[in-house]
């Protein structure tokens, strides 16, 4: 058929529910009401399936740290958002490679935040240090200051401030740093 996806997507709602009648005048009603049931059912199934790989590839690009334009629909800002939760929930590196739209899109996406927000969700959840990657961790010490010493030195004092110091942000955010190293080394390899 020379029916565009768009097209198959507005009307496979109505074929399902077996709603011909309920279609307005366009150019596509005549093909539309020329159609068995069957076939009307065969391209429902197959905008379900281009929307499970749509959704799969969307996974791909987000665990891949891929850019917004392979990402296949969505805004971007919504993308680079959903990209740096799923980042910070898995412990990956801050995805450098991407900073100028990260920048752009989210002005407080910077590398201090997002491993300040990392170690609070480690914190909050009292998960080991040791969970967190080599390379994130180095990456850590790096732009924050923090180590495994100084976590297990935070994430104590948090717990000597009572029982409710998990769900108080403030407790944790006061025992973590306010803001970056000043000098930042870069090791040559």
């Amino acid at each position: 058929n020379s029916l565009s996806i768009g097209a198959v997507a507005a009307f496979a709602a109505l074929a399902a529910a077996n709603m011909k009648s309920a279609i307005d005048a366009s150019p596509l009603r005549t093909q539309l009401h020329a159609m068995s049931d069957e076939e009307l059912f065969e391209l429902l199934e197959l905008r379900r399936a281009s929307d499970t790989l749509r959704a799969q590839v969307r996974d791909h690009c987000l665990y891949y740290q891929r850019p917004f334009h392979t990402a296949l629909g969505g805004t971007e800002g919504v993308y680079l958002e959903e990209l740096l939760r799923v980042s910070r929930d898995k412990c990956m590196l801050y995805p450098y490679h991407i900073a100028a739209a990260l920048v752009s899109h989210l002005p407080r996406a910077s590398p201090f935040e997002y491993y300040l927000e990392m170690l609070y969700d480690t914190m909050r959840h009292e998960k080991s240090y040791d969970t967190i990657p080599n390379f994130t961790a180095a990456d850590m010490m790096r732009l924050l200051g923090v180590g495994r010493n100084e976590f297990l030195h935070a994430l104590n004092t948090c717990r000597s401030k009572g029982w409710l110091w998990k769900r108080r942000r403030a407790v944790i955010l006061q025992a973590l740093p306010a803001a970056p190293v000043d000098e930042l080394r870069v090791q040559h390899w």
